[in-house]
């Protein structure tokens, strides 16, 4: 899932936003402390779109079996972990190909050197062919393998009892197998993090932020640079509830086409509000990257949310969603593609559920019973579709 990583260190709290990544979900309590956990989960899905099409919809039952390989070294000061996930998809309707295979890899090496300087690198390489479309800028389903290569450096500096910063690096590689999506969404993208951190309250943490992006296109002249400046707060209500908040401008420089200067804000919040039970809410409002043609940005906001609750120890429901309004400026375009047509205004809207009930049959074997919903609802011609899914899935884990 998609997740903002809030990174606590005693007595004073640290979080990397506004950077966002995609990484691994938490060791579960199974596979805490084992070095080795192999699991294979086996699920059966009716999609009633797999195209995602607005007309002459193809829908088709779909047998999955997706094993995963674990690796989990916890040292005194350093933690060296991995998993690798095989996916592999029979459709059986779909008039094309009958399969599909996917392959994740995630690594991590985490080191505390002091309790003053510690880091954390990340890794997560994806070859699939589902899209995610809980981010604003993904691409909707196209008949093709895509890769994604997320990478991540973090460093954490405590200089005085009240004083620190925060470094972190992201590199993003995007690589579609289809010739005409690669046209305009292959690229690489490099983004660096700074914050200041001042200690004003025991629970209270101010921030001044300053971070620089650059997106270099493979094909089309979309490449772009931007500046962001941003103050914020991270705030620990409770014990079990925590507030992050950044607000600030973004300058963004195209190659072609016209620069953008917008404002940036980004709130997130996570609550325990029961044993084994948790929510967090995500919204924000940026100029995000675009898969439509020759729009190089739009002016996106994005809610997303998360809970999981567990009415047993045993058996428990999650819900992930996410939630985006996108709005599409005529002028900004590649100014030397449009031959003087004049591009017009639109709008999206998009969203994505996940919910699911989970049940632990035992210490081995889990059960689950899910729904899947994505949406497009675009003032763009030919963009429009609904997408559901059902499935049963069964999770063993050793």
């Amino acid at each position: 899932m998609r997740v903002c990583r809030l990174l606590m260190a005693a007595p004073l709290m640290w979080a990397a936003f506004p950077v966002c990544a995609q990484y691994d979900a938490p060791l579960s309590q199974q596979e805490k402390g084992k070095p080795f956990t192999i699991s294979a989960h086996v699920r059966q899905e009716y999609d009633d779109n797999v195209y995602t099409q607005n007309v002459a919809k193809q829908e088709s039952w779909k047998s999955e079996l997706i094993p995963t390989f674990i690796f989990n070294m916890p040292l005194d000061r350093t933690l060296i972990s991995a998993r690798y996930t095989f996916g592999m998809t029979y459709f059986w309707d779909r008039p094309q190909d009958d399969w599909n295979f996917s392959h994740e890899f995630v690594g991590r090496v985490a080191h505390t050197f002091t309790e003053r300087f510690d880091i954390d690198v990340r890794d997560r390489f994806v070859y699939a062919y589902e899209p995610d479309l809980r981010a604003p800028s993904t691409t909707r389903f196209v008949d093709g393998n895509y890769l994604i290569n997320d990478f991540s450096a973090f460093a954490r500096f405590q200089w005085l009892p009240r004083f620190g910063n925060t470094l972190e690096y992201n590199n993003r590689i995007v690589d579609y197998d289809s010739s005409e999506i690669s046209s305009y969404e292959d690229r690489m993208e490099h983004t660096i993090n700074l914050e200041n951190r001042w200690q004003i309250l025991p629970t209270s943490v101010a921030v001044l932020g300053y971070r620089f992006n650059f997106v270099e296109y493979e094909q089309l002249p979309k490449s772009s640079h931007s500046h962001f400046l941003m103050g914020g707060v991270d705030h620990k209500i409770s014990d079990v509830w925590m507030l992050s908040a950044r607000g600030g401008a973004e300058m963004r420089r195209f190659d072609e086409g016209d620069d953008s200067l917008a404002p940036y804000f980004c709130l997130s919040s996570s609550y325990s509000y029961a044993p084994n039970s948790s929510a967090s809410l995500f919204y924000s409002h940026s100029l995000s990257l675009t898969d439509v043609g020759l729009y190089t940005v739009q002016m996106s906001d994005t809610v997303g949310l998360s809970v999981y609750h567990a009415f047993t120890p045993d058996f428990g429901f999650r819900m992930s969603s996410a939630f985006t309004w996108g709005g599409y400026d005529g002028e900004n375009t590649i100014d030397d593609e449009m031959d003087g047509v004049e591009a017009e205004d639109f709008n999206e809207f998009s969203m994505y559920l996940d919910a699911a009930l989970s049940y632990s049959i035992n210490r081995h074997l889990s059960a689950e019973l899910g729904y899947i919903f994505s949406h497009l609802d675009s003032e763009l011609p030919g963009r429009d579709y609904d997408r559901n899914r059902y499935y049963i899935g069964l999770r063993g884990t050793y």
